[in-house]
């Protein structure tokens, strides 16, 4: 009985410990890494960040600013923006310079941009169909005298 107490308290010792001898030694560090680790480390570089606000055509003069900021060296970490100033935004992201930004507003067509209204030619099957079918806005023909539009007229 006692032989068996001693036997598994050995064992079970020697499974304690087994664990220290399996662990690395603590070398000593070289000379030139001990010199390194004397110096404080070295700052991160505090994160820049952008928002831009909307405003239509005041959206374009954060391009100025991005200008600007390329100019002196600042980088830019980080971008937001709203309205027009996320369209200047996402494409600033985009890895585009001020200068290319510069280039897309001025050769830019405006009136197709902001105005909405996508060719006939342009619309898929279906929406060509519903343009046909149900007239959505008021046009009125001045094409062979005035005349409203088919939904519109008096069927007697």
């Amino acid at each position: 009985m006692r032989l068996r107490l001693f036997v598994s308290s050995a064992a079970l010792l020697l499974l304690c410990n087994s664990g220290y001898a399996q662990e690395r030694p603590i070398e000593p560090a070289p000379a030139a890494q001990a010199a390194s680790e004397t110096k404080p480390p070295a700052k991160a570089r505090l994160k820049i960040g952008v928002a831009l606000e909307g405003g239509g055509a005041l959206g374009i003069a954060h391009l100025g600013v991005l200008k600007w900021f390329e100019e002196h060296h600042i980088p830019v970490d980080y971008v937001a923006g709203t309205s027009m100033g996320g369209l200047v935004g996402g494409l600033y992201a985009t890895g585009k310079s001020a200068d290319e930004l510069k280039q897309i507003v001025d050769h830019a067509n405006w009136p197709q941009l902001l105005g909405g209204d996508i060719s006939y030619q342009n619309l898929a099957f279906r929406r060509k169909e519903d343009v046909r079918d149900v007239p959505n806005s008021i046009k009125i023909g001045l094409k062979n005298g005035p005349r409203l539009p088919p939904g519109l007229k008096n069927r007697n």
